[in-house]
């Protein structure tokens, strides 16, 4: 039936007949059927999952070197020379966000490349969040 954009989200809309089959019936509305559906051309990480991924990483407020590992701050964001954070820096919950989905950028780039099946929005989260952990390379080789 074509793309939709909702809330600045990308839908696959779908007959009606499928839409009352995927939600159990009853749903006519594109945008409120295919909430939990996403297709391939998505180009964003949907909302939904950034939202998960704030609430099951551990926010660091302030500039942390765990020993042995590199430092970071917010949502495990890694400290980069480039980055404007030091020791004695500390970051807002919000900027914290806006950093982890500045982090998430390229994931979701890797994924959108080789992915080639509709699936939905969760699983796009899921294979954004462990492309981000297993970088690029090692997950366009993987067989999830």
């Amino acid at each position: 039936m074509g793309c939709a954009t909702i809330n600045g989200e990308s839908y696959q809309c779908m007959a009606k007949s499928v839409c009352d089959a995927y939600n159990g019936g009853g749903m006519g509305h594109c945008e409120l059927c295919t909430k939990d559906y996403c297709n391939h051309r998505l180009r964003s990480l949907p909302q939904s999952a950034l939202n998960l991924l704030v609430d099951v990483l551990p926010f660091e407020k302030c500039y942390t070197k765990p020993r042995g590992r590199k430092p970071v701050i917010g949502f495990m964001h890694e400290v980069k020379r480039s980055d404007p954070y030091d020791k004695d820096s500390c970051i807002s919950h919000r900027s914290a966000v806006a950093l982890l989905e500045r982090d998430l950028a390229d994931s979701v780039q890797c994924v959108n490349k080789y992915l080639s099946e509709d699936i939905s929005c969760n699983q796009f989260g899921a294979l954004v969040s462990f492309t981000h952990y297993a970088k690029c390379s090692k997950a366009s080789s993987s067989q999830v």
